[in-house]
């Protein structure tokens, strides 16, 4: 009989669990308190002469971290002795420590171990107690974040000090099964596996598939780089991001012409620069502008001025600019020792809600180039930065699109190698200066190019 309602007990215990959807933050929390009332099975040693019973309790624990916690647990039953057929009651106070496994799960199995006291209520006699120690296994399915089903089976060894003084000094192993349904109320949910992220990729170690990416790499949903025309080059070296699917590419990302170039492939010229889809390495360039072999934009004496713009087209290396492209004589000589700096900030003013770089910022470009070849065996990153007006999401797209500005005509223009530089937008996450003020916010749009750890 008791068997019977013990299976009835777990089954409609378990049925509840799945009528309730699972919450996906449903795991065993750090910090969180946790009350399950209880019954089950009280299985008495033949030799004690106790008859099997059904017990009453409730366990009150606290989990010190999603793996340790400890609970008071507390039981009642009417026991019956088989030899006298005296009726009396049964408690016990139990301490136990508990180790969960996989406790970021919605199914987290667990140990225990702990020790109390068995106290007897028998007619006429008044309490008589007794040490127990019990360990045993377990498990919790959690339903939701605040409630699971829990199953639990334990041996407990109760030293007997009285009662029956014909077995005073007797050790009994008895044991305990129950159920029950835990209430797990509070915690902290920054401790929590699924809330860690050891890489800072801004995807959690639970789901994670490529630990250890760095920060400035760009990811998918699951952590690993992202290659969105799936070529087997990541976006972040990728040159040609939009190349046909099963086109063979280059370390670049850009599409390697196996055959003869075809009438259909000539047709193919989205931006009409003259040059096909499948040969141009800058695939957007405004209509009617003079590109190279290439399809980019020309700039002969690679002073950051195009040639379409570029009123000193021979202009020596190395000298710096205005505008036109012509020599600034009011302009001072770039003095600095790039080999002995970590780090420049660009000068560099974005028009509102743009990523485009004017040409008389030349200067600047150059300055980021040279401190790149001042390091050659470096990789440098291209941190872009905004002020706080917008929303968070506007800003974090805009300083990317300005830092992948940066980091493409550094490459196209200035020779740096593509795998050595990459790109990361920050939006208005790392302000250095006053948001509230007008020259706060401009310091705060800013560009910096550093070396990578």
């Amino acid at each position: 009989m008791l068997g019977a309602q013990l299976r009835f007990l777990v089954v409609s215990l378990f049925a509840l669990s799945l009528l309730v959807p699972v919450g996906a933050d449903a795991e065993n929390r750090a910090g969180a308190l946790t009350v399950t009332p209880l019954t089950g099975a009280h299985i008495f040693k033949d030799s004690e002469h106790l008859k099997n019973s059904q017990y009453y309790g409730l366990a009150i624990g606290y989990n010190l971290n999603q793996n340790f916690g400890f609970e008071l647990v507390g039981t009642g039953a009417d026991v019956q002795d088989e030899m006298t057929a005296r009726d009396f009651r049964y408690y016990t106070g139990i301490l136990n420590l508990l180790y969960h496994f996989r406790p970021d799960k919605q199914f987290v199995p667990y140990i225990s171990a702990g020790g109390g006291v068995a106290m007897l209520d028998t007619p006429g006699g008044g309490f008589n107690e007794d040490p127990l120690l019990n360990y045993g296994v377990g498990f919790k399915y959690f339903a939701t974040d605040w409630l699971a089903l829990r199953v639990d089976a334990r041996h407990a060894v109760r030293h007997q000090m009285s009662f029956n003084p014909v077995d005073h000094g007797k050790n009994y192993g008895n044991f305990l099964l129950s159920t029950g349904l835990s209430f797990q109320l509070g915690g902290d949910e920054t401790q929590s596996m699924k809330s860690v992220d050891s890489d800072h990729d801004g995807v959690a170690d639970a789901i994670d598939r490529c630990p250890g990416t760095p920060a400035s790499v760009f990811i998918d949903a699951y952590g690993c780089p992202r290659d969105t025309d799936d070529d087997g080059v990541i976006d972040d070296v990728d040159q040609c991001p939009g190349t046909v699917a099963g086109a063979e590419v280059d370390s670049l990302g850009c599409a390697i012409l196996t055959a003869p170039v075809t009438d259909a492939l000539l047709v193919a010229d989205a931006d009409f620069d003259g040059v096909p889809d499948a040969e141009d390495r800058c695939p957007n360039t405004p209509a009617g502008m003079p590109v190279n072999e290439r399809g980019c934009l020309i700039d002969s004496d690679q002073d950051g001025v195009f040639d379409m713009d570029d009123n000193c087209p021979q202009t020596p290396a190395g000298t710096r600019v205005g505008a036109d492209g012509c020599p600034d004589l009011d302009a001072a000589p770039i003095t600095e020792n790039f080999a002995q700096m970590d780090s420049v900030r660009l000068n560099i003013e974005f028009a509102s809600n743009s990523s485009i770089i004017a040409p008389r910022y030349a200067a600047e470009m150059r300055r980021a180039a040279e401190f790149s070849r001042a390091h050659p065996e470096k990789v440098l990153l291209v941190e872009g930065h905004t002020d706080n007006t917008g929303s968070d999401e506007v800003n974090r797209k805009l300083s990317q699109h300005r830092a992948d500005t940066v980091r493409w005509i550094l490459v196209r223009d200035y020779g740096v190698d593509a795998t050595k530089i990459k790109a990361k937008g920050f939006g208005e996450s790392k302000p250095v200066g006053d948001n509230n003020t007008i020259e706060g916010r401009k310091s705060n749009r800013r560009v910096l190019v550093r070396l990578m750890d």
